[in-house]
């Protein structure tokens, strides 16, 4: 059986559930079907047939679902939200921040005191490794017990979120990872690099700078402002829209996606590169086009650049298909 098969029929077996409550389980199979198979290298085939039994899976989730469960998640109170844990840590303590998790958003801003706080959710089903050796504050959720399923009342509980908060001047570096949730990242200047990924969920980055910056997402939008890196940004997503404004690389700037339309307005870098495809990019530049090497291509659109020009010691690669090219410059 592929993975699809499986969330389908999944799906089907927890009909009485509300509709949010079946793409939450879902969700959740989904993600863990991936795991094995990135991390165990196992084929669909495989990473199904080491889960239970659909029937019982199902079973179990309708068993753990608390009686009289809302249609709605209530948030007008605390009631239910899981154990919150709080660690504090001197700035100068810490060189790197890695974070590591799955289905909870996390948001990274600046703080009411010059120290680093970090808050996450802690209890029985939801267990994290913490650690600050070295100049690397770590923070990693640790793997679910697939095979005895654990505490279905996941699918019922509220979000989880994990927020840190530092100096707007942050001497240290940052690599951020989630799943299907999003990231939100404001108001900090990096000293390092800043690599921030999340999967089915949207990221959102405004007022920040950074020695080189990498954001990663697929299936939702990316949207930055007021960014600046000191080397190249990189702003990937697939089936979603990418949106930069204000966005400033000392080197390369490159923006791709796939089936959504690429947008960058008041931008500045010495390479631009923009690709996607069935949809349209549009751009507005600094400098003259005469300023630019360009290389531009799509089909079925319109395309207000030359398909090829050697000009000016500038680059400007734009790639589209089913779309077209409204690339404007502003000298």
């Amino acid at each position: 059986m592929t993975k699809e098969m499986f969330l389908n029929a999944l799906k089907n077996a927890l009909h009485t559930l509300t509709p949010e409550e079946q793409e939450g389980a879902v969700t959740y199979f989904d993600e863990v079907l991936e795991d094995l198979m990135q991390e165990e290298g196992l084929t669909q085939e495989a990473a199904v047939a080491r889960m239970d039994k659909i029937s019982t899976i199902a079973e179990r989730i309708l068993e753990d679902r608390p009686a009289g469960a809302p249609e709605t998640t209530p948030t007008n109170d605390d009631e239910g939200l899981p154990g919150l844990k709080e660690i504090t840590a001197r700035p100068q303590a810490v060189k790197h921040v890695n974070i590591r998790a799955r289905n909870m958003r996390i948001i990274v801003r600046v703080g009411n005191t010059e120290e680093i706080i970090l808050r996450y959710p802690e209890e029985n089903d939801t267990k994290f490794d913490f650690s600050l050796e070295n100049g690397l504050l770590s923070l990693v959720q640790r793997p679910s017990d697939i095979l005895n399923l654990f505490a279905f009342r996941i699918f019922y509980r509220q979000p989880y979120e994990i927020e840190l908060t530092v100096p707007s001047d942050f001497a240290a570096a940052a690599d951020i990872k989630t799943a299907n949730s999003p990231i939100r990242i404001d108001g900090i200047a990096f000293w390092g690099a800043l690599t921030a990924a999340t999967s089915n969920g949207n990221i959102k980055v405004e007022n920040v700078s950074a020695q080189d910056m990498q954001i990663t997402t697929s299936n939702a939008s990316l949207v930055v402002t007021n960014i600046a890196s000191r080397s190249d940004i990189v702003l990937k997503s697939s089936n979603g829209r990418v949106t930069a404004t204000h966005a400033e690389s000392e080197k390369t700037l490159r923006i791709t996606t796939s089936n959504s339309h690429i947008e960058c307005a008041k931008c500045r870098a010495v390479d631009f590169t923009f690709a996607t495809s069935n949809a349209r990019i549009s751009a507005v530049l600094p400098d003259q086009m005469t300023d630019y090497a360009v290389t531009s291509r799509t089909s079925n659109g319109s395309n207000s650049l030359p398909t090829q020009y050697d000009g000016g010691p500038k680059r400007l690669q734009a790639t589209t298909s089913n779309g077209s090219i409204d690339i404007q410059f502003e000298g």
